[in-house]
């Protein structure tokens, strides 16, 4: 559901070049109909509708000529919301997501939108004030870029379709560049191109005539745990991710899953599975070339076809297709071809390349979306390095001794980093690197994704 628009803090007229540009840049990255909604000083396009939910669409007018609205939005906790709100069941049932989502943010702001569970990201212009706000999930599973000036700005949730404006600029930011490529560091904020950021995961960004203002809506409360006993944690999980998993494939009769031997993908299969709501679910997994002779180190392994079948015979309903790589893909013939889509610069981009083998199979058997455990290593698999440290801190060195020997072998490295950037001693060159981190905004608990 990709959206953009324009808004002008000066109450000058808009320009119609920028309204045609918009859609046209919509409409050629995404399937749909252009959906524009105006008010006096703002333009928002979003492509129309949303699956299951076909009665309103996501570019909505707000209040009385107050503003305007769009997202890109799936929430996994409907019914959650819409009680709190006061919903009846029979207007819930016509209600799109992101128009629950904007109730919760009028209704209670920024802790409304802490509620909400889910992916996300939105745009709510508020007319009387000039004043945009752009808001991203927790996770930062769905982008939103901007470009703001004192007379202006333009936002999107994807990249591409700000650099179809001409007024948006493409001068690459070489320091952003090189910091990616030389150590892998990405910035919260910034992207590769001077005067184009995103709104970070978990935070709200707020734009008007003085700039943007950024702050976080909710943080993980690592040294307040929820819970006490270990199963309940087990509990509340498998209940999150029934909530996820049935939100992410409401309505879909046939439900594919890129699939690996890990534990997140294998997770969501077993989900799946389980709840019983599916026609058939296929699973679609990349196993290595047979002539393939590659030693990995312990604990990893280069073929995954076993660990996949191990889960089909606990769930025979779980269908499975296996590919073996090919080197006919357009993203390793060209390898501008990623840069070209994104328009960003990648790490292996012969990763990505398998992922379109991939998505091929799906599309050709009539799937219009999949399931995958991108977001299981912050999840479900989470090391639990920063929980570590919470626990340290604390002084329960009981539960932290106990904890840290259960940690795997593979993840002594990044704990040893997350202590060397953490942990401090007060006048130590430790705590001088940890001040540089602040400034810098990184933050242990930030996710840093495109």
């Amino acid at each position: 559901m990709a959206f953009a628009g324009v808004v002008r803090f000066d109450g000058l007229p808009l320009n119609s070049d920028f309204e045609r540009r918009l859609s046209a840049a919509l409409a050629a990255q995404s399937c749909g109909r252009v959906v524009v909604r105006r008010s006096a000083n703002a333009v928002f396009v979003q492509m129309r509708g949303e699956t299951g939910f076909p009665a309103e669409d996501q570019v909505s007018a707000v209040g009385n000529g107050d503003g305007l609205f769009a997202a890109s939005c799936r929430l996994d906790n409907r019914d959650e919301l819409a009680a709190a709100l006061g919903i009846a069941p029979p207007e819930r049932a016509v209600l799109t997501d992101g128009a629950l989502l904007l109730r919760m943010l009028e209704q209670w702001g920024d802790v409304g939108v802490a509620r909400c569970l889910g992916a996300f990201s939105f745009a709510r212009w508020k007319e009387n004030e000039r004043q945009l706000l752009l808001g991203r999930d927790c996770l930062g599973d769905r982008a939103a870029f901007f470009h703001c000036t004192d007379r202006f700005a333009v936002f999107s949730d994807i990249l591409a379709v700000l650099l179809a404006l001409p007024d948006v600029p493409r001068k690459i930011d070489e320091i952003v560049l090189a910091n990616f490529m030389a150590l892998g560091v990405f910035d919260p904020r910034k992207t590769m191109y001077c005067g184009i950021e995103r709104t970070p995961g978990r935070s709200l960004v707020t734009i008007d005539q003085r700039g943007a203002t950024h702050r976080v809506y909710w943080e993980p409360a690592l040294d307040a745990p929820p819970y006490r006993r270990e199963q309940d944690y087990v509990e509340r999980a498998r209940e999150l991710l029934d909530q996820a998993v049935s939100a992410a494939t409401a309505g879909e009769r046939k439900v594919a899953i890129t699939l690996s031997g890990g534990l997140d993908s294998s997770s969501i299969a077993a989900t799946v599975a389980r709840l019983g709501r599916s026609e058939r679910i296929t699973g679609y997994t990349l196993v290595a070339p047979g002539d393939w002779k590659i030693n990995v180190s312990p604990g990893r392994y280069l073929d995954e076809r076993d660990k996949v079948e191990a889960l089909r015979r606990m769930y025979p309903e779980l269908n499975l297709r296996f590919f073996v790589p090919d080197q006919s893909r357009a993203t390793e013939l060209d390898d501008g071809y990623i840069f070209a889509q994104a328009p960003l610069p990648t790490l292996g981009p012969l990763r990505l390349g398998l992922n379109s083998l991939i998505g091929d199979a799906i599309l050709a058997d009539g799937h219009t979306s999949y399931l995958g455990g991108m977001r299981g290593n912050i999840g479900l698999s989470w090391s639990g390095a920063y929980s570590l440290l919470a626990l340290l801190r604390s002084g329960a060195l009981g539960t932290f001794a106990r904890e840290l020997l259960s940690v795997s072998h593979q993840s002594a490295r990044g704990l040893a980093r997350t202590f060397m950037s953490e942990v401090v001693i007060p006048g130590s060159p430790l705590a001088l690197r940890r001040l540089i981190n602040r400034a810098r905004g990184r933050d242990p608990y930030n996710i840093y994704s495109y």
